[in-house]
């Protein structure tokens, strides 16, 4: 009977200690190289039809991302720009971003 006991309770403690702090993107997650591609998708409307044609990918790139971490700050680096210095913090708190790419203006709303 004791040990049941005991095991329930090693149990609770081992499940009551449990914090999210694994679901959290930190800093030392994102050192390394990060390899992405980027899609361009298009449509158009069809005033005849009253629709929109089907979307096609109209261009794609491929962009490495460095990330290092240096007396304490990351710093991030692409081939074709300059380091950056890159606040993990301060990217979370803006969910609103507003960017200009090709004479068209872009605003995304995060949540």
């Amino acid at each position: 009977m004791k040990r049941i006991a005991l095991l329930g309770l090693a149990c609770f403690v081992l499940l009551s200690c449990d914090d999210n702090s694994r679901d959290k993107v930190t800093n030392e997650f994102l050192v390394g190289e990060w390899n992405c591609v980027d899609k361009v998708y298009e449509s158009g409307y069809d005033t005849t039809l009253k629709e929109y044609r089907d979307y096609y990918e109209s261009s794609s790139g491929q962009t490495t991302f460095s990330y290092k971490i240096v007396n304490g700050i990351l710093l991030s680096k692409t081939v074709d720009k300059e380091t950056v210095e890159f606040d993990l913090d301060r990217f979370y708190k803006n969910l609103k971003m507003e960017d200009n790419i090709y004479g068209f203006e872009y605003v995304s709303n995060r949540n």
